[in-house]
C-alpha cells in the first residue's frame, strides 16, 4: 500500500479551485485512514478481478457513480441519488467546487466510455475506442506521475477507475467534519458574532 503523502500528491489540485484541494483527515487521524485504505483495496481487488472489458467499464462506471453520491451525501443532507443521473451528478459535484476538478473529470471520462460501450453492442474491447483510452491515459499518468506507456488499454483503465475512486473517497472525511462544523451551535455563534462586527465597520 502507498504512503497516504503519495496519494495525497496523486488526488490533490491546485489551491483555491476547490474548496478542498488536498485531503484533510487521513494522514492524521488513524481511524480515517484505515478506512480509507481498506476501502481502496476493496475497490482494487473488485477492479482487477474482470477480464472482460464491457463488464470492467460499466461496473466500474458504477463504482465512479456511487463514490460521487457518498461524495455529495456528505455536504447535503437530503441528497437523493435518484434526484440525477450520473452526467447531473458531476456536474453537481463540479458545481460545488468542493475537490479537485480533474478527479471530476476523470469520472466524466469513464462515464462517456460507459455510454460508448453500453450504447455500442459491437464494442467489445477498450483497444476499439482510443479517443477515450488516450484521455484516461493521461488521467492516470497525471495521478500516478510516472511513465504508463507499458500498460495495456485494459490496465490503463482498471487504474483509472481505481484511482478516481480512490481520489473521491479520501476527501470523505473532510467534508463530514465541515458538515459537522458547520452545523455546530458554536460555529453559528462565531458567523453571528463575525456578522455584528462587520455590521459595526459598515460593510
Amino acid at each position: 500500500m502507498k504512503s497516504f503523502d503519495i496519494y495525497s500528491k496523486a488526488y490533490g489540485g491546485q489551491q483555491g479551485e476547490s474548496l478542498f484541494h488536498t485531503p484533510l483527515l487521513p494522514a492524521h487521524n488513524k481511524k480515517s485512514a484505515e478506512i480509507f485504505y481498506n476501502r481502496v483495496s476493496e475497490i482494487a481487488n473488485y477492479i482487477f478481478s474482470f477480464n472482460d472489458d464491457r463488464i470492467l467499464v460499466i461496473h466500474g462506471a458504477l463504482l465512479i457513480e456511487s463514490s460521487i453520491d457518498d461524495l455529495m451525501g456528505e455536504i447535503m443532507i437530503k441528497y437523493s441519488n435518484k434526484d440525477f443521473n450520473f452526467s447531473a451528478k458531476i456536474k453537481l459535484a463540479k458545481a460545488f467546487s468542493i475537490i479537485p476538478s480533474h478527479l471530476l473529470d476523470s469520472a466524466d471520462n469513464i462515464r462517456q466510455t460507459r455510454n460508448d460501450f453500453a450504447h455500442k453492442l459491437d464494442l467489445k474491447d477498450l483497444s476499439k475506442d482510443p479517443g477515450k483510452v488516450s484521455i484516461a491515459r493521461q488521467h492516470v499518468k497525471k495521478m500516478l506521475n510516472e511513465d504508463i506507456n507499458g500498460m495495456s488499454d485494459t490496465e490503463v483503465f482498471q487504474n483509472l477507475i481505481l484511482n478516481t475512486a480512490a481520489g473521491i473517497q479520501v476527501y470523505r472525511p473532510g467534508l463530514q467534519l465541515l458538515n459537522v462544523t458547520i452545523r455546530s451551535a458554536e460555529f453559528l455563534r462565531q458567523l453571528e458574532e463575525k456578522a455584528i462586527y462587520l455590521d459595526k465597520l459598515g460593510k
